[in-house]
């Protein structure tokens, strides 16, 4: 098999994970109202990635880490709440300087879509 033969099927592996990992994260957030497409996804990475600190971060990182508008993030975010996987909190009583975490739904299932595309990865590198 040529090289550029070897890129192909390569290339063709990675979307048929892409695909299994986009079918596998709408299973396992099928009950939530969310579209679960990239924006909503993007903010649920950068909370989980930030996870262990186990507080909510402040909303003007998670727009930095996803890099959407402000106004798509907080509309995402307020999806994401609505859905329990997220929560807003405010800093301090009477702040204005909003903050968003994952709930412990929100945390499980992230878990369970990551843990099986680090389960495909493997397989296919094999």
């Amino acid at each position: 098999m040529s090289e550029e033969a070897g890129r192909h099927f390569a290339l063709m592996a990675r979307a048929r994970m892409a695909l299994h990992a986009n079918r596998r994260k709408r299973a396992a957030f099928s009950d939530c109202p969310v579209d679960m497409g990239d924006p909503a996804w993007d903010i649920l990475l950068a909370l989980f990635s930030h996870a262990t600190v186990c507080r909510p971060i402040p909303m003007t990182t998670v727009i930095a880490e996803t890099g959407l508008p402000e106004i798509a993030t907080r509309r995402y975010a307020a999806q994401l709440c609505e859905a329990g996987l997220a929560l807003h909190k405010l800093e301090q009583a009477g702040s204005d300087s909003p903050r968003l975490g994952l709930t412990r739904k929100g945390i499980k299932r992230i878990r369970a879509v990551l843990a099986e595309d680090v389960t495909m990865s493997a397989h296919l590198a094999a």
